[in-house]
C-alpha cells in the first residue's frame, strides 16, 4: 500500500465527522482521509482502513472510465463537476448505487462527496412496482410527449402495449375540441406556472371511440425541463350515471312540481327529542299527554322545520316560491288542526309508518283551506324523523261540494216532506172545508133568527170565529204545501192586523200582556189569510218565548214606501246558531213544535215582496221586523149586500147531504127559492129538462160522475146563458182563469160566509 501525505486539518475532520454522506479526502487518486459514514458505506469496521487506498479501486467497472474523465477534467480546470451517480464496489462485493461529486481543496487536494442513493433506488422500485401493477392509468410527460406510461394507461386508450405511447404527443388522445385548452394548460405546467391539479377532459382511444377522462396531474423539474406525472381515470360511465342521476332527478323535481299534490319535506328531529325525553320520563300515551300538555305541544309545533316544498304546496300556503315557504311550519297550522297533527306525532311514536288524517290548514294570508294529510318518516329516517315526506291534497272545493250535496239532499227531504203534506193538505182539505160550510151556513143562518136569545148568540159568534179560524188553518196548510195559490188584492193593512189581533189575543193567557200600537200606514197587495197567519205565527212564538207575566208589544208603521210589522217580546231569545236556522222547515226549539210556523211567515212575507228581520240574544227577547211594501191602490170599501131578493130561482148542486143542507139555508135565509140537485148529472137532467124554471146554478167543483167545470160545460154546449157560480173546500182542483173561460161567473171558495155568498149571487144575476 502507497503511503499518502498526512491530512492535518482538525477543523474539517470534525465537521466531516458529522456529516450524513461519505467524504473522502485524496491526492493523486491516494485517500487521505475519510469519515465514519464512508466506512459504513463501503462495509469497513472504521475510516482508517480505508485511508491509503486508491480512490478509484471502489467504483465498478461500468463507471470506472467515466470516473478517471471527471478526475482528470477536475485537474485540469480545477471547476467542480455536477453530481453524477456511480456504482460502487463495496468490501463484500455488493453494488451500492451513490452520487458522487468532487471539488479540489488547493494543493493537490481533492474532496469527494458521496452520497448513498439505495433508499432512493428501493423507494424507486416500490413506486416502479405500483407504476406497473396499478389499475390506475399513470403515465409520464416531458415536452408535450409520453415518455412512459404503464399497463393500465395503454388498456385506457385501447394500445396493445404501452411502448406503442412511448413519444406519442399527449394531445394526440384528447378531443380536437379540447386541444387549445390542454395544450395551454400543458405550456403552463411546463413552465412551472401553477396549473389545477385536477381536471376533466373529453379524450379518444386509438380506435378512435370516445371517452371522459379525469386526469390528476403534478409536474417536477428535472434536468433542464418540467416532467408531469399523471393519473388518469376513465369517468365516462360515472358522468353518463350523474347525468342520468340528474335528468332523472330533475324530471322527478319537475313531476313534483306539476303534481296537484302538495309534497313538503321536514325536519320533525326536534320533536322527535321532546318524545324520547317523554317516554324517558315514562310517558306512554303521547296522544293524551299532548291534550293535556299545552306548552309540549307548543314546543313540537314549533319545532317544524320546512326543508323543501313543491309548487302545490307554495300555492296551498299562499306563497309566491318556495324561498318563502322554507322556515317554520307552525305558520300554517291553524288552532283547530292542532290535535290533528299532534296526533301524526303520537301515532309516528307509537310506531305507526304512515299516518294520514284530514285537517285544517292555513294559508300565510290567514284563510283556511281543508286538507288531506299524509305522512311518512323518510328511508333512514324512520329513527330520527329529521327527514319526513308530507303530502297534502287540497280537497276545500270538495268539502264545499260534498256539503252542498248534502245540503241539497237536505233540501230535497224537505221538499219531499213539503209535497207530502201538501198531499195530504189536498185531501184533507176539501172534506175538512165542506164540514166547515156546513157549519158556517148553519151559524149565519142561525145569528139572522131574531128569536135567538144573547147567550145563544155570543155561542153562534164563538162557532162562527171558530170556524173562521178552522178555515184559516186550513189555508195555512194549504198555503205551506203549496196547494192553494193566495188572492193578492190591495188591503188596508191597519185594518187587517186590527182585526188578527182579536184572535191573538184570544189564543194568549191571562198572565201575558199584549200590547199593540197600529198606524194608519195604508194599502198593501196582500191576501188576507196571509196576512193573519204572519202576525198569528209571531204573536204564537212570542208567547211560548215569554214567561207568565211577561209582554208583547205589537206596532205597525209606515217607513218610506214600505209598512213596518214589529212583534217584539221580552222572552228567553235565542243564540247565533238558532237565529241561522230560524227559517228552516222543521226546524223548532219546542218540545212539541212542528216547525212550520217560521217557515210559513217567512215564505208569506217573501212571496208578497217583503223582507223579514230578526234580532235576538239568549236571555234578551226577540223581536221580528216584517216590511211589506206599499203601494197607492185606495181599498174601495165593500157595499152593503141587502137580503131581500125577487125571489130568484136558484139550483144548488153538492153530493154532501150537510154542506148542501146548510147552503141551502143560508140561500133561504136570504128570499131565494132553491132547488138541491144531489151532484152534476142530476143537476143537468133537471136543467135540461126544464132550463126555465132556474134563475142561477151554485154547484160544488169535486161530484161524482159530473164535476161542476163539466157541468158548466155541458150546459154552455147546449146553449144555455144560465149563470153558474162554482164551489170548492180545495182551490186546487179548480183554476178561476179557466172557469171563467168556461162561461163560469164566479168562483167561491169554502166554507161560505153570507156576505160573500151574497155578493156573488147579486154580482151573476146582475
Amino acid at each position: 500500500m502507497e503511503e499518502a501525505a498526512p491530512f492535518d486539518d482538525s477543523a474539517f475532520r470534525r465537521l466531516a465527522s458529522f456529516s450524513p454522506d461519505s467524504l473522502i479526502a485524496h491526492r493523486d487518486g491516494l485517500i487521505i482521509w475519510a469519515n465514519q459514514a464512508t466506512a459504513r458505506l463501503l462495509g469497513f469496521e472504521s475510516e482508517g482502513l480505508i485511508e491509503g487506498r486508491r480512490v478509484l479501486s471502489f467504483l465498478a467497472p461500468e463507471s470506472l472510465e467515466r470516473a478517471r474523465q471527471r478526475l482528470a477534467r477536475l485537474i485540469d480546470t480545477g471547476q467542480p463537476e455536477p453530481r453524477d451517480e456511480f456504482y460502487l464496489i463495496s468490501a463484500q462485493g455488493e453494488r451500492v448505487l451513490t452520487e458522487v461529486s468532487t471539488s479540489a481543496a488547493g494543493g493537490g487536494l481533492m474532496v469527494t462527496s458521496v452520497r448513498d442513493l439505495r433508499e432512493r433506488q428501493r423507494a424507486e422500485a416500490r413506486a416502479r412496482a405500483v407504476f406497473e401493477v396499478s389499475s390506475e392509468a399513470m403515465g409520464v410527460c416531458r415536452e408535450g410527449k409520453h415518455i412512459e406510461v404503464n399497463a393500465a394507461f395503454a388498456r385506457l386508450f385501447g394500445y396493445d402495449s404501452p411502448d406503442e405511447l412511448v413519444g406519442l404527443p399527449v394531445v394526440d388522445l384528447v378531443e380536437p375540441s379540447e386541444h387549445s385548452r390542454f395544450t395551454w394548460l400543458m405550456e403552463r405546467r411546463e413552465r412551472g406556472e401553477a396549473t389545477p391539479s385536477n381536471d376533466t377532459v373529453r379524450a379518444r382511444r386509438k380506435d378512435g371511440s370516445k371517452l371522459l377522462i379525469e386526469v390528476q396531474a403534478s409536474s417536477y423539474r428535472e434536468a433542464d425541463a418540467h416532467t408531469s406525472v399523471v393519473v388518469m381515470r376513465d369517468v365516462t360511465a360515472q358522468r353518463e350515471f350523474e347525468d342520468r342521476l340528474a335528468a332523472s332527478e330533475h324530471r322527478l323535481r319537475q313531476l313534483c312540481h306539476q303534481m296537484p299534490v302538495g309534497v313538503w319535506e321536514v325536519d320533525l328531529s326536534e320533536t322527535r327529542r321532546t318524545v324520547d325525553a317523554l317516554r324517558a320520563r315514562g310517558v306512554t300515551d303521547c296522544a293524551t299527554h299532548f291534550r293535556d300538555h299545552h306548552e309540549d305541544t307548543l314546543r313540537c309545533l314549533g319545532a317544524i322545520a320546512i326543508l323543501s316544498a313543491n309548487q302545490a304546496a307554495c300555492e296551498q300556503a299562499g306563497v309566491r316560491d318556495e324561498a318563502e315557504l322554507l322556515g317554520s311550519m307552525y305558520r300554517f297550522i291553524p288552532p283547530e288542526s292542532v290535535a290533528d297533527v299532534t296526533q301524526i306525532f303520537a301515532e309516528f311514536a307509537a310506531g305507526v309508518k304512515v299516518v294520514t288524517t284530514e285537517t285544517w290548514a292555513r294559508t300565510l294570508s290567514g284563510e283556511r283551506r281543508w286538507v288531506s294529510m299524509r305522512a311518512t318518516a323518510i328511508s333512514g329516517n324512520e329513527g330520527d324523523w329529521a327527514r319526513v315526506l308530507v303530502t297534502t291534497t287540497d280537497l276545500t272545493e270538495r268539502k264545499k261540494a260534498r256539503e252542498e250535496k248534502e245540503h241539497l239532499q237536505e233540501q230535497l227531504r224537505h221538499k219531499e216532506k213539503l209535497e207530502a203534506i201538501g198531499r195530504l193538505a189536498g185531501g184533507v182539505a176539501h172534506d175538512f172545508n165542506n164540514l166547515l160550510a156546513a157549519i158556517l151556513s148553519s151559524v149565519e143562518v142561525s145569528l139572522d133568527d131574531p128569536t135567538a136569545g144573547p147567550p145563544v148568540r155570543e155561542s153562534l159568534t164563538l162557532i162562527r170565529e171558530a170556524s173562521l179560524r178552522a178555515k184559516d188553518l186550513v189555508q195555512q196548510i194549504l198555503t205551506f204545501g203549496r196547494k192553494d195559490k193566495p188572492k193578492l188584492v190591495p188591503l188596508d193593512l191597519a185594518e187587517v192586523v186590527t182585526g188578527a189581533l182579536t184572535l191573538a189575543r184570544a189564543a194568549l193567557s191571562s198572565n201575558i200582556q199584549l200590547e199593540a200600537k197600529i198606524d194608519d200606514v195604508g194599502t198593501v197587495l196582500a191576501d188576507r189569510t196571509q196576512v193573519h197567519q204572519v202576525l198569528l205565527n209571531l204573536c204564537s212564538n212570542a208567547r211560548d218565548a215569554v214567561q207568565p207575566g211577561g209582554h208583547i208589544t205589537i206596532t205597525l208603521e209606515r217607513l218610506a214606501a214600505r209598512a213596518r210589522l214589529r212583534v217584539k217580546d221580552d222572552g228567553a231569545g235565542m243564540d247565533e246558531a238558532i237565529r241561522a236556522r230560524l227559517f228552516e222547515p222543521y226546524l223548532t226549539t219546542k218540545p212539541n213544535g212542528h216547525g212550520l210556523g217560521l217557515a210559513v211567515v217567512h215564505g208569506i212575507v217573501a212571496g208578497l215582496g217583503g223582507t223579514i228581520h230578526v234580532e235576538s240574544a239568549p236571555g234578551q227577547g226577540t223581536c221580528f221586523d216584517v216590511f211589506l211594501p206599499l203601494v197607492e191602490t185606495q181599498v174601495t170599501p165593500c157595499a152593503g149586500v141587502s137580503n131581500v131578493s125577487a125571489q130568484e130561482r136558484l139550483l144548488l148542486v153538492d153530493d154532501q147531504p150537510l154542506v148542501r143542507a146548510g147552503l141551502c139555508r143560508l140561500l133561504q135565509s136570504m128570499g131565494y127559492r132553491v132547488t138541491e140537485a144531489s151532484d152534476g148529472q142530476d143537476a143537468l137532467e133537471r136543467l135540461r129538462a126544464t132550463p126555465h124554471d132556474f134563475d142561477l146554478v151554485i154547484s160544488d167543483q169535486m161530484m161524482p160522475r159530473l164535476s161542476g167545470l163539466e157541468l158548466a160545460r155541458a150546459l154552455r154546449a147546449d146553449g144555455s146563458r144560465m149563470p153558474i157560480i162554482l164551489c170548492s173546500g180545495f182551490s186546487e182542483a179548480l183554476d178561476e182563469e179557466n172557469a171563467m173561460k168556461s162561461g163560469v161567473s164566479g168562483v167561491l171558495a169554502k166554507p161560505i160566509d153570507r156576505t160573500s155568498m151574497a155578493t156573488a149571487v147579486r154580482r151573476a144575476l146582475g
